[in-house]
């Protein structure tokens, strides 16, 4: 048996799109990096470097919107579970489980108590998640408290996380440091970089957050791997302030 659902109508879908081409107009969004700024200034956005608001012509995003890429496939070391997409559906309307990210503690399943995460925590969910058919990409469950944060535990992180987790990984470098060492790690499980551009086996996320606001050093990290083809998941995060 199968379910389906619709959350909006056609007239709501119409909408959103309206009222969202009228918000990116005219409020804009705060673009805290210069170089993402430059590259929007390019493409044709209104920039303005001294309040770094970013705003949108209608024709530009309807122009940018033609050029999403609705074909391609992120894909995965364990045989068959490459994730597939064709026309923006992926494996023809099948939906798959995405762990949600990082949460700061963990229920210790000995003493039922709420306690900070550790190393071993992040394994054991990383090979669980593995293992249950319906969850089709990776994503860090728990945040690793126990571990300080360096070049050395990043690499380790890195090799542990594809060593446990077979299939699609959503987990990138957060910091420019960890750029050349995430490159060459995901080059040695992989392949050549053209390998990698063309199959996708990793991608990142990135979360813009409310009022309408891109941060500078992680984007600045994601613009950094520019050249390689790495999807990038976007996110909003609204927050109240």
């Amino acid at each position: 048996m199968k379910a389906f659902f619709r959350v909006l109508s056609d007239e709501e879908c119409h909408r959103v799109h309206e009222e969202s081409l009228g918000i990116l107009k005219n409020t804009g969004v705060r673009v805290e990096t210069p170089i993402g700024r430059n590259i929007l200034r390019s493409a044709g956005a209104i920039v303005n470097d001294t309040t770094k608001l970013v705003k949108f012509p209608r024709a530009l995003v309807e122009a940018s919107m033609k050029l999403i890429t609705r074909d391609f496939t992120l894909s995965a070391r364990r045989p068959g579970a490459d994730l597939v997409f064709r026309d923006g559906r992926l494996n023809g309307g099948v939906s798959i489980l995405l762990p949600d990210g990082v949460a700061s503690t963990v229920l210790d399943k000995k003493t039922g108590e709420r306690r900070k995460g550790t190393r071993e925590d992040w394994i054991a969910a990383t090979r669980l998640s593995d293992v249950l058919d319906e969850i089709g990409m990776y994503w860090r469950i728990v945040e690793i408290d126990d571990t300080k944060r360096n070049i050395s535990n990043y690499v380790y992180y890195i090799c542990s996380m594809f060593r446990n987790f077979s299939k699609h990984v959503n987990d990138g470098p957060s910091t420019m440091t960890g750029i050349p060492w995430f490159l060459e790690l995901i080059q040695t499980i992989f392949g050549t970089r053209e390998e990698i551009r063309t199959n996708h086996p990793v991608s990142q996320v990135i979360c813009p957050q409310s009022p309408l606001m891109i941060d500078k050093d992680y984007t600045e990290t994601c613009l950094a791997l520019k050249g390689w083809n790495i999807p990038v998941h976007i996110m909003p995060l609204p927050r109240q302030l």
